[in-house]
């Protein structure tokens, strides 16, 4: 197993113009051979999960420094916007090698394990749909869709295909909310203070 050795952030954080992601509190990244970064023991055999990013926007590049800097299993190894100088930012900010203006020329990289789509909601069916196509498993950030067919095409391709398809509801998992929904569970209602 991997394990942290210091929680200090690293000193001498970059900053990209243009770009408001702070970098400071990343842990330092692991080099492009691949090796574990300073303070991450990991054993040899250890196989990283290449991660193209779809959607290079404030979100997106949070999701960027995560992948690059801050998941030990994972590596960021293609990105794609449709904005060229934005794709050569955020790629140069983590020495990403895979740079795309094209979603489905990321989904077809044989570089690319998986893929993380964090673009505008209209977008998530289509890109869904070509990850499906390709047997690429993909982690998508909500909302599904904007529409309940969209949704649903998005069900009926991962269930044709077998794919994974993960949906970035994460709250599920905050303590307050899995609190509230065992206490629904089971029945106990809360009612308000407040009188009309």
């Amino acid at each position: 197993h991997l394990r942290r050795e210091s929680q200090a952030a690293p000193a001498g954080a970059r900053s990209h113009p243009g770009r408001p992601l702070d970098h400071r509190a990343a842990p330092a990244r692991a080099g492009r051979s691949g090796e574990a970064a300073p303070g991450w023991e990991a054993p040899v055999s250890v196989r990283r999960l290449r991660v193209g990013l779809i959607g290079l926007g404030r979100l997106g590049r949070v999701y960027a420094r995560d992948l690059a800097t801050r998941i030990r299993e994972a590596r960021l190894v293609a990105v794609c916007d449709p904005l060229d100088e934005v794709v050569s930012g955020v790629a140069d900010d983590f020495e990403v090698a895979g740079r795309h203006t094209l979603a489905a020329e990321l989904i077809r990289d044989p570089n690319v394990d998986a893929v993380v789509i964090v673009t505008p909601t209209r977008t998530h069916k289509d890109l869904a749909l070509l990850c499906a196509a390709a047997e690429k498993p993909a982690f998508c950030e909500k909302p599904a869709a904007l529409t309940l067919g969209d949704a649903l095409a998005m069900k009926a391709a991962v269930e044709q295909t077998g794919a994974f398809l993960q949906m970035g509801f994460m709250r599920r998992f905050d303590p307050g909310y899995v609190a509230a929904r065992a206490r629904l569970s089971s029945g106990q209602r809360r009612t308000s203070a407040r009188s009309s």
